[in-house]
């Protein structure tokens, strides 16, 4: 887990170097410490939380385009191309995944059931410090060493 909570992607870990004495080095010294030089060396290297993001196409009546693109904007929507398309209008943009759960349905009020979305996976983007969110940790946070200690194996 990260600084945050959360998971951790697309890192490689190497290991290279470390002591060891045959007398009182344990593989479990290696296993306790691992995480608590992890921790150092995200915080070091300056990690940051991303959020995923949805490429989206909304398709709707002329009438609903204003109402449906000020919604989008509320959802910190990113609008890349708007086109009309006989009485269509067609918003093609960015979305953050967490403001997408209930387009759909918000889309079908707005457009009397005549507007169409479709979502795919879009990338990810820097969390805003105000949607940044942490999560509860499986374990202590191995920065906080004098609790962190105690749940080392041995």
């Amino acid at each position: 887990q990260g600084l945050a909570g959360w998971q951790v992607t697309d890192v490689r870990v190497t290991l290279l170097g470390g002591a060891f004495d045959s007398i009182s080095t344990t593989v479990g010294n290696y296993t306790g410490a691992t995480p608590i030089v992890l921790m150092a060396a995200l915080e070091q290297a300056g990690t940051r939380l991303l959020e995923p993001l949805y490429q989206f196409t909304v398709s709707v009546p002329e009438f609903a385009a204003g109402r449906v693109t000020a919604d989008l904007g509320q959802r910190r929507a990113v609008i890349r191309e708007t086109t009309g398309q006989a009485d269509r209008i067609i918003i093609e943009g960015t979305l953050p995944v967490a403001e997408a759960l209930d387009l759909p349905a918000k889309l079908s009020g707005m457009s009397g059931g005549r507007g169409i979305v479709t979502l795919h996976p879009g990338g990810y983007q820097a969390a805003q410090p105000a949607t940044r969110a942490s999560r509860p940790r499986a374990e202590y946070l191995p920065a906080d060493r004098s609790r962190y200690r105690v749940c080392i194996p041995s």
